[in-house]
């Protein structure tokens, strides 16, 4: 499947248009950290809402500063589920944004597992996002992270160092694509997804 991932710093004119020109999914910003404070992500309604209605598969994802703010995973997990309104349902992954940490493998990995075993046990399929190197290499510990779905960057080729569950590929930050303006991150997925999570009952809203 060929997707797209939004945040505020998208603008989208026609959300129909993507669709229409063969994207099949988009992974939504729901929360942001600057200097160690979180946030809600502004537009994140926006985005799901007219994603949705133009039938394109949805997912979501955030980015915490765990060395900066003073929060622990079990906080920032239930953070962000608290951002997802009743009803809202989403048959791509939830995924959890590790890139700009400090180099601390041990405790970053402690904190990814335990903020992504947070989100299974409330009934979501999660999943890790970072760089092939800067985060899979650098990061973390990617062998105790295996049982988590990834969603991993590299620009200009795919991954070759974190490759054993990459599931989605982000292959640049600079694609164009129809009813967005601007510059707009292109995704690869080689995972069926929706239909995982629609046969598991997963990534529901209560």
């Amino acid at each position: 499947m060929r997707g797209i991932d939004l945040s505020q710093w998208n603008t989208v004119k026609d959300y129909a248009a993507i669709k229409a020109a063969g994207y099949d999914f988009s992974i939504i910003r729901a929360i942001g950290s600057s200097k160690g404070k979180r946030y809600h992500d502004k537009l994140f309604v926006k985005h799901y809402e007219g994603c949705t209605k133009a039938g394109l598969h949805v997912g979501a994802y955030a980015y915490f500063q765990p060395h900066l703010s003073g929060y622990n995973a079990l906080d920032d997990a239930l953070y962000f589920l608290d951002n997802f309104r009743a009803g809202m349902h989403f048959d791509m992954p939830i995924y959890l944004d590790c890139e700009t940490w400090i180099k601390d493998k041990k405790n970053n990995t402690k904190y990814c597992i335990e903020f992504l075993e947070t989100l299974e046990k409330r009934g979501f399929f999660a999943g890790l996002y970072g760089s092939d190197i800067s985060t899979f290499h650098d990061l973390v510990y990617k062998e105790e992270l295996k049982p988590f779905s990834w969603w991993v960057a590299r620009y200009g080729k795919k991954p070759n160092y974190a490759t054993e569950n990459c599931h989605i590929w982000q292959k640049t930050s600079s694609g164009t694509v129809p009813g967005v303006i601007g510059k707009v991150d292109l995704n690869e997925c080689y995972k069926k997804f929706p239909e995982i999570i629609e046969r598991n009952h997963l990534n529901i809203r209560k």
